[in-house]
């Protein structure tokens, strides 16, 4: 796992320090993470007095990486073994590094491991390299042929995102390995079901996808039965249109997570509308009241009282009218996507679809770094999104204590030398990474962390 920052204690002078993620990258020519946070001890040591006998924090979380005193070293290459590296292969002898280089037998792993089956280590090996597909890929990749259902799991979710055909096949595959075991889970069986319905990686057959998304459903699934329900709502992949079957399958689902926010907008909706069922008020606006407070739980931006009154008054409108109602523009945008039955409709009448939203770079502040070193550090965030869908980080500029700044990316290779302003050095990254980063200018940016956004600020 990549870091922000290491947290470093001086066991001869007590000194704290903070060395950030650019600085260590400059001093160890690999990017900061878990494992080369490992060499910071004899690499950085104590910004104070010098001395290499530290103990080294993810500072961030809190949690030991290395301590001077109790942390073993490698027996290939003599580095310290990260203590997160330790709690997962507690008898291991060897680092991530040489695992990394391929100087340790799959055997060592399972050993070091301590799991009596071999996929278990090999997916446990596999979790242990998150930010490097490559090797990532290739312990998951063992992992399932041992027969791992997780490790399955977890490929297919990887593969199946790329535009790449022998990657889903490879997905395909994978779920289906998963999907064949005496116990398979539902998640598989949906996963699988959705790429055999569209042909993406395995041959095409709706009536096998669709007993698919059934299984999953009657093990516990209700997302394949959210799925099912738009199906047969729409009268999609051969299923006749049954809105009265639809709703019974959204309140079947929505029973089986009532926290499920698509789900119970749908019931809602249906029963407000009338559509597949007689119409309810009394039950649709208790279901409307839960689906929206849940909307707005991670959004507190967002007025939910004030969008179930916006959402009641579009309904009470004549048709072909229209209205600016924003709180409940943005939600009925939102559940729209999602194919919820009478969403669309209503979303007409206040005012249509939301334009697109239009992600931009930006700097943000880096939070693992205690108050006094805050401004000094800022990662430069990127809209592109990888194939897990993640938003990714270009890398970081920093001020020296000389005041100059530096910019390495997130790869850990330094760009240039230093920067005279933070501009200089923003640009120089996006410059050396072939993109366009607009400058944020310090008064915007810390605006946009201390003020509050006003009530009709709404999500996008």
């Amino acid at each position: 796992m990549k870091l922000q920052c290491v947290k470093t204690i001086c066991l001869d002078c007590a000194a704290v320090a903070y060395p950030s993620a650019g600085v260590v990258a400059r001093r160890l020519g690999v990017p900061l993470s878990d494992h080369s946070a490992a060499l910071v001890a004899q690499a950085v040591g104590c910004l104070e007095c010098g001395s290499k006998h530290v103990d080294v924090f993810d500072a961030h979380r809190d949690r030991i990486i290395v301590s001077a005193a109790k942390t073993p070293y490698c027996r290939v290459c003599n580095n310290p073994i990260p203590e997160p590296f330790r709690s997962q292969f507690p008898g291991a002898a060897f680092c991530p590094l040489c695992v990394a280089a391929d100087r340790i037998s799959d055997a060592e792993v399972v050993a070091a491991n301590g799991r009596l089956f071999a996929g278990e280590a090999y997916r446990a090996m596999a979790n242990q390299f998150r930010d490097d597909e490559t090797l990532r890929l290739r312990w998951l990749r063992k992992a399932v042929n041992e027969g791992d259902a997780t490790a399955c799991s977890t490929l297919g979710d990887i593969l199946s995102r790329s535009a790449d055909q022998s990657d889903l096949t490879e997905a395909a595959s994978a779920y289906k390995t998963a999907a064949d075991q005496k116990k398979p889970g539902s998640y598989v069986q949906r996963r699988l079901a959705e790429m055999m319905l569209r042909g993406r990686g395995i041959q095409a057959n709706k009536e096998t996808a669709v007993r698919l998304f059934c299984a999953a459903g009657q093990n516990g699934s209700s997302v394949a039965l959210s799925i099912l329900a738009k199906f047969i709502f729409n009268g999609e992949f051969g299923l006749a249109a049954d809105p009265r079957r639809a709703f019974e399958l959204f309140t079947r689902a929505h029973e089986m997570n009532p926290n499920g926010m698509m789900d119970c907008a749908a019931v809602a909706l249906m029963l407000l509308e009338g559509i597949g069922v007689d119409p309810d008020f009394e039950r649709g606006t208790e279901k409307l009241r839960l689906a929206v407070s849940i909307y707005a739980e991670n959004k507190p931006t967002f007025n939910a009282n004030e969008c179930i009154e916006q959402v009641m008054a579009t309904r009470q409108s004549p048709d072909g009218s229209t209205s600016d109602l924003s709180s409940a523009r943005a939600y009925l945008d939102w559940i729209a996507k999602f194919g919820v039955p009478g969403a669309m409709r209503l979303l007409d009448r206040c005012g249509g679809a939301l334009p697109p939203h239009k992600p931009q770079w930006e700097l943000s502040l880096l939070s693992a770094l205690p108050e006094e070193h805050k401004g000094n550090v800022w990662w430069v965030k990127s809209p592109i999104r990888d194939r897990l869908g993640q938003p990714s980080t270009l890398g970081q500029v920093e001020r020296l204590p000389n005041m100059r700044w530096i910019a390495t990316t997130d790869a850990g290779v330094p760009i240039g030398d230093t920067f005279v302003t933070e501009k200089d050095a923003v640009e120089a990254l996006a410059k050396a990474l072939e993109c366009d980063v607009p400058y944020v200018d310090p008064a915007t940016r810390w605006r946009r962390m201390k003020e509050k956004p006003a009530k009709d600020d709404l999500p996008r």
